[in-house]
């Protein structure tokens, strides 16, 4: 059960990664917190719902443990129904493609390039990278399902640690609007030719180190952690590291003018 936990959080963490790119679209906090709610503890508690009940069922009635749901349908001798449960598949991993896959790396790709890059040719780019690394071969092995979202986990919990210790306890929550849309030196997010060489030094072996205890099979009894053990470590050493750095200066310290509170999911202004 821990082990399933935790894949869970590990797909989850993609989302909450690239949440600000729906979040900034919303006119306001409630907004934010109404959708969240409907749409994660609801939602995903229904839909944990309907799977045990089908699983079950499917047992009754096959006399077998049918995990996927897909195998299930298959097995339906309406060829109605399987039509239409085919669609509905269909339609629900691209609703949650789009989501999870697609929306996240088209903005990225956009904000590396923006002068050749829109988030059309992003999100194209995308989808034809998502088919040249075959997903479908991960799919084929519950093992390789496992060693694919541990190793995620592994790398992505380093990135949260760091996002959220830059946000909450080295900025305090302060952020220099304008800033977010200047290129120059005086910015307080330029850091060195616009990259944070901090946080890229701090991730890079936190990262290692949590990959190390997700894969390793000698430390296949912590390897369920690593996500946690790697996003703690990265966000204490990120902390230290970043608590006296020169771009805190042109933020303004905690009571500072330039820098000035924004609650999360308030409407980010046009570039």
């Amino acid at each position: 059960m821990g082990i399933g936990a935790v894949l869970t959080v590990a797909t989850y963490i993609t989302l909450m990664l690239n949440f600000c790119d729906f979040s900034r679209f919303n006119p306001t906090r409630r907004a934010i917190v109404r959708g969240n709610f409907l749409g994660l503890p609801i939602n995903g508690s229904a839909f944990a719902v309907v799977s045990v009940i089908t699983t079950a069922g499917a047992l009754e009635v096959y006399g077998e443990v049918i995990t996927d749901p897909a195998y299930i349908l298959a097995k339906v001798p309406n060829p109605f129904l399987l039509v239409l449960g085919a669609l509905l598949f269909a339609a629900a991993t691209i609703g949650v493609n789009m989501v999870a896959n697609f929306v996240s790396p088209a903005y990225d790709l956009a904000n590396v390039w923006p002068k050749r890059i829109n988030f059309q040719r992003g999100g194209m780019i995308s989808a034809v990278v998502a088919v040249l690394v075959l997903p479908r071969n991960l799919y084929s092995n519950p093992v390789v399902i496992n060693y694919f979202l541990g190793g995620l986990g592994a790398i992505l919990g380093p990135l949260f640690g760091i996002m959220i210790t830059d946000y909450y306890f080295v900025r305090r929550g302060r952020v220099v609007i304008d800033d977010l849309f200047r290129d120059g030196t005086s910015g307080a997010y330029y850091y060195s030719r616009g990259i944070n060489l901090t946080a890229v030094w701090v991730f890079v072996p936190a990262a290692l180190v949590s990959c190390v205890i997700a894969l390793w099979p000698t430390l296949a009894p912590v390897a369920t952690f690593a996500l946690f053990i790697g996003g703690a470590l990265a966000a204490v050493i990120y902390y230290f590291a970043m608590r006296n750095h020169p771009s805190l200066a042109l933020a303004g310290k905690p009571g500072g003018a330039k820098a000035r509170p924004r609650a999360p999911g308030s409407p980010t202004p046009p570039s």
